[in-house]
């Protein structure tokens, strides 16, 4: 059965995490899954992330 990607992500809302998307690299909180977007927040800075871009996505351990 295949899942969406943002179904796959709502399991790791509120963790930390590091975002490589083809550009740029994005590390903070874990917020938002939208449909075709994240939000991933770091000390009141937000960044919105096509999910389409993402080249990989690291959860730190808890």
């Amino acid at each position: 059965m295949a899942c969406k990607m943002e179904d796959a992500l709502l399991r790791y809302i509120n963790r930390d995490c590091t975002v490589y998307t083809v550009d740029e690299e994005f590390y903070g909180v874990l917020t938002e899954v939208g449909e075709g977007f994240i939000l991933v927040s770091e000390e009141g800075t937000d960044a919105i992330i096509n999910i389409s871009k993402i080249v990989g996505v690291q959860f730190d351990e808890e």
